[in-house]
This record gives C-alpha cells, structure tokens and sequence, in this order.
C-alpha cells in the first residue's frame, strides 16, 4: 500500500508542475502579452527606456511640499 501511495504522489507531482507551467503560460499569452504590444502599437514607453533627444538627463525636483513633510 505504501508503495502505491508513493507512487500516487509521483504521478500527482508531475500533473501539478504540467498544470502549473500551462496556467502561468496561459496567464502571460492572455493578459501580459496583449497590454504589451498595445502599449508598444500606441508609443507608450513607461520605464522611459528610449533615450530623450535632449543633452541631458537631468530632471528638475518639485518645490511643493509632499504629504509626508506636511505631517504634524
């Protein structure tokens, strides 16, 4: 009997890493892919990984004050 339960927790290992590795690739191909190349088709760079035609890098700080100066 242990032999078979052994056995059955093998098999089950092994369903559950195919099942997993079908659900994650589904979950990218469904949601993460098509954001991705809407984003790519509309121009949209939000880790600002092209370079700006400017000398510099630099970007001005606010002078406002945030909320968490403003907190007592």
């Amino acid at each position: 009997m242990k032999k078979f339960i052994g056995k059955l927790k093998a098999v089950q290992s092994f369903i559950t890493r195919i099942l997993v590795t079908v659900m994650l690739a589904l979950a990218y191909f469904i949601a993460v892919l098509p954001a991705g190349l809407l984003m790519r088709v509309l121009g949209r760079d939000r880790l600002l990984l092209r370079k700006p035609k400017t000398d510099t890098y630099w970007k001005n700080a606010e002078t406002e004050k945030n909320d968490h100066e403003l907190q007592f």
